[in-house]
């Protein structure tokens, strides 16, 4: 468009994990291998994603387990979760 700048990102900024994977991100990991890939995926998020759909209506009711994935995005990102998950 002229006069504007305008710059389209790819789908895996705003949706980097498949809706079938995303349970995988509430649990604590088990395994030296799975602790490396917790790792590997929070420096992959927090480099090449602006945000992270959560799929609702797969992780709804799903807990957050300590160590996991999404328990550190919280930790390290999340603001107003920060205020509650600090309560």
């Amino acid at each position: 468009m002229p006069g504007h700048d305008l710059t389209i990102l790819p789908p895996k900024t705003f949706y980097p994990i498949d809706w079938i994977k995303i349970v995988r991100l509430f649990k604590k990991p088990e395994t030296e291998s799975e602790l490396k890939r917790v790792e590997e995926m929070l420096l992959e998020l927090s480099t090449s994603s602006y945000a992270i759909h959560l799929w609702n209506h797969r992780t709804r009711e799903l807990i957050i387990e300590e160590g996991s994935l999404m328990e550190r995005l919280i930790s390290d990102h999340c603001i107003v979760c920060q205020q509650t998950h600090n309560q």
